[in-house]
């Protein structure tokens, strides 16, 4: 991610079809977060059901849960000032007691505190000392990801079923949107957890100074949000100060100017490389598709995001995401102290509710009639996702000593009580990292503009072909430009050798035959 994502404080997005670049680093759902303030919720259903409907549970005894970025507070954890008082889960666990006098829910802080890892979690598997219920990113469990299938229960039959939580309901699955859907099931079939939330990236904007500059609200454009920095620009305000994350910027515009037709190929692919994103790029380097030399599209979109970054305060955009500067004014610090106009972040950063003045947000605009390349494909599912912190699967007795069917179907009655769609609701938005993802759900307030709208599937982000050293010229060349110490023209000849080379040896350590 480098040193200018980790001074912000920020998350890499993590990116659906390229696991192998960022997906871990998006624990990004979590790194960084844990340091947010908290508003309240919406209060939760206070009966969701009628008792004579509800599961009869055998089970008597604890159930641990390790909940990640909404694991509430608890006694011994010292997070310091300003630490948050998230508190979601402890009150529906609250209300699951009152249900089930005889269950109790108890959250489990791992000895290797908040970024708990894969391999962490693989060697409790084996051990069979697992967390009753545990997060962890829905790509990491079954097939491709690092812990076994063996380890988690296939949720996929249980969404079939109604939820007893939720009066009226004919199958679980109804209340998610078909794409989340589609998203965690993986290549076997099977759905190891239950997904709440999803993250997104986009732009939070000062209303006061924006109304200072003349403008009324958001821009709807990307021709509209040029213009409106040059506004700003001309009334004395700096229009932004990020510093340019390309591992943010490309599965946006990049996927964006490549196109609907390479987004459906690229689509194809994916299930034909079983996710692996690298050869689903290699094939589309060797197709023409993601290939600089054959393909312009491919930093068509460099020159666009230009445009406006020659507006955003030139301290920021000349700092190298892949140095490190030991002393820097962060692009967020200076939005919250109200210096600066807008900036480009994620859902995870509370600005709305660290800011002393009111806060709007919008998510990048359209890209239409900046380029002959600028197309209508939506990629909202390129740039971030549901990889995020409302991801909780069971584990099974293989991985979990304590597991018996009894202890199971409490496990599962849990999931479901905290599956409704108003109770996902009031967990994500008590927490304001993220934004719902239910039938029926609602943002918080502070997340009004950032909801996350996937339409169809995004193409192979074009960064993929990058090994690391060429993934190192890359980035620099990326800053380079936008600070105006590289022309297009070196960058392009820059990026063409590295794309090369990439593949070149790519075909040579896989042996691919296309």
């Amino acid at each position: 991610m480098g040193m200018a994502g980790v001074l912000e404080g920020e998350c890499s997005v993590k990116i659906k079809k390229h696991l192998s670049l960022i997906a871990l680093m998006a624990g990004a759902a979590g790194v960084g977060m844990i340091n947010l303030p908290v508003l309240a919720a919406a209060s939760p259903a206070k009966h969701t059901s009628a008792a004579a409907s509800l599961p009869k549970l055998a089970f008597h005894g604890t159930i641990t849960m390790y909940a990640q970025v909404y694991e509430p507070v608890i006694k011994g954890v010292n997070f310091g000032p300003g630490s948050p008082h998230l508190q979601g889960l402890n009150v529906m666990a609250a209300q699951f007691h009152k249900l089930y006098p005889n269950i109790h829910i108890k959250f489990y802080w791992p000895s290797l505190g908040y970024n708990v890892t894969p391999q962490w979690q693989t060697t409790e598997a084996a051990a069979g000392e697992m967390p009753d219920i545990f997060w962890q990113f829905y790509t990491s469990i079954g097939p491709g990801g690092s812990i076994p299938a063996s380890a988690a229960y296939n949720l996929a039959p249980y969404f079939n079923q109604p939820n007893p939580f939720i009066p009226g309901n004919k199958a679980w699955k109804n209340i998610m949107p078909s794409w989340l859907l589609s998203t965690i099931t993986r290549s076997n079939g099977a759905i190891y957890e239950l997904n709440g939330d999803a993250m997104n990236v986009g732009f939070f904007y000062n209303k006061t100074l924006f109304k200072k500059a003349g403008l009324s609200g958001p821009p709807k454009t990307w021709v509209q949000l040029v213009a409106d920095a040059k506004q700003l620009k001309a009334h004395g305000i700096n229009p932004g100060a990020d510093v340019p994350q390309m591992a943010w910027w490309d599965p946006v515009m990049g996927n964006n100017f490549l196109g609907p037709k390479v987004a459906a190929l690229a689509a194809k692919l994916d299930k034909q490389f079983n996710n692996n994103g690298e050869e689903v790029a290699a094939d589309l380097y060797r197709l023409g598709y993601e290939n600089e030399a054959k393909n312009p599209a491919m930093l068509a979109w460099w020159p666009v995001l230009k445009e406006l970054y020659q507006y955003w305060n030139p301290a920021q955009t000349a700092i190298n995401a892949n140095s490190e500067p030991s002393t820097v004014v962060l692009g967020t610090t200076l939005f919250e102290a109200g210096k600066t106009a807008m900036v480009f972040n994620g859902t995870w950063n509370q600005f709305p509710l660290q800011a002393k003045f009111p806060v709007g947000a919008f998510l990048v605009p359209s890209l239409k009639g900046t380029s002959p390349y600028a197309s209508s494909l939506n990629t909202y599912n390129a740039a971030g996702g549901p990889a995020d912190g409302f991801e909780f699967g069971i584990s099974s007795h293989a991985a979990d000593h304590t597991m018996t069917p009894a202890k199971f179907k409490a496990a599962l009655a849990w999931l479901q009580f905290i599956g409704t769609p108003q109770h996902d609701q009031y967990i994500v938005n008590n927490g304001q990292m993220a934004v719902p993802t239910f039938k029926g759900t609602t943002p918080a307030k502070s997340m009004i503009g950032m909801e996350y709208k996937p339409v169809g599937d995004a193409t192979a982000a074009p960064w993929a072909l990058e090994d690391n050293q060429s993934s190192a010229i890359i980035w620099s060349d990326f800053d380079s430009y936008l600070d105006g110490q590289m022309t297009f023209k070196q960058v392009k000849a820059s990026f063409e050798t590295a794309e090369a080379q990439t593949y070149a040896a790519w075909m040579k350590e896989y042996h691919w035959k296309f």
